[in-house]
């Protein structure tokens, strides 16, 4: 009885040393959101943004699409502060809707990694692009997690088919990002 003692606080004090390492430490995936909830909520919207690389502020780009029940929206924005330069709206409907958060939910979208408090978006891949995968109900975030090519992000679904399926939700998606590109390669985010 004496000897299980001693070998369970040897095993709790290994895991505890463990456990005291690295402050980036992953913590398993986990679904915490379930995208079903949000199908029929007509305050709700998912959300794909996409923040281009860290350069002169004349040439920086973001990118952001919203789908909600009623409706699906692209706005590209220039500089810093997220100047609108072109926007379109198109009508949605609440069976486009659940189809497609139907697909999202195939794509793992609420599939999170869990990172140490200190991994942040910020300045992640300052040369590249860092994408962000959010739920919105009632203008506030459910969900908002973030990819870069250079490192693991909080977001673990499946980037590339939720990247297409966010950009076919949008007619003509490419002539609409290509129209605002000043044709230098640091501001081309799509």
């Amino acid at each position: 009885m004496i000897t299980l003692g001693v070998v369970l606080l040897i095993i709790f004090g290994v895991v505890i040393i463990n456990r005291g390492g690295s402050k980036n430490v992953v913590i398993p995936d986990h679904k915490s959101v379930k995208l079903t909830d949000y199908s029929t909520n007509n305050n709700a919207s998912v959300q794909y943004y996409i923040e281009g690389p860290i350069n002169a502020i004349e040439n920086h780009r973001s990118m952001k699409i919203t789908v909600s029940p009623n409706s699906r929206n692209i706005s590209i924005f220039t500089g810093y502060q997220g100047q609108a330069i072109s926007s379109h709206s198109y009508t949605n409907d609440n069976t486009s809707y659940s189809a497609f958060l139907a697909a999202l939910n195939r794509a793992a979208f609420t599939n999170e990694r869990r990172l140490g408090k200190s991994v942040n978006s910020d300045s992640i891949c300052p040369t590249q692009n860092r994408t962000h995968y959010l739920i919105i109900d009632n203008n506030k975030d459910v969900m908002n997690t973030w990819s870069a090519p250079c490192t693991k992000g909080p977001f673990s679904g499946n980037i590339a088919l939720t990247k297409t399926l966010f950009e076919t939700q949008i007619p003509n998606y490419s002539a609409v990002v290509n129209s605002v590109n000043n044709g230098t390669a640091s501001a081309n985010i799509y």
